[in-house]
């Protein structure tokens, strides 16, 4: 949004058919505070311990801590509608899938270091663009 540039915040509206999501990601450089326009909107963010799900209705208002890893599914029957503002006006979208499969790392590494066993890893590559 033009208006708010060197503000020091950011905005985004965005439309969610039944069962559309953003998936797991992160914003590095700020915090996200989404309210609900239209619709059913499950909201849930992980710290390393915890996890936070709150499924929210028009009206309703969430606060997502900088970095913490979350995801917006509709879990509704109708379109959702939600508006998002960052604590900055380049907040990043850092997206889990691309981090992990989206890369070069090698398949063995990612297999050794996560509980995700080596089939899944390379089907996973396969489906972000990852090599290795």
């Amino acid at each position: 949004m033009p208006g708010l540039n060197g503000q020091g915040i950011g905005l985004a509206r965005a439309e969610l058919v039944p069962g559309g999501m953003f998936g797991m990601h992160t914003h590095p450089g700020a915090c996200e505070l989404i309210i609900v326009e239209k619709g059913e909107i499950t909201v849930g963010f992980m710290s390393s311990r915890e996890a936070y799900v709150k499924t929210l209705k028009v009206g309703d208002v969430i606060a997502i801590p900088r970095g913490l890893l979350h995801f917006v599914l509709n879990t509704g029957n109708e379109n959702g509608t939600i508006t998002a503002f960052y604590g900055s006006e380049n907040p990043t979208f850092q997206y889990l899938g691309n981090q992990l499969f989206g890369t070069d790392v090698a398949s063995d590494i990612i297999a050794q270091t996560t509980p995700i066993d080596m089939s899944q890893v390379i089907k996973q590559k396969a489906l972000f663009g990852g090599t290795g």
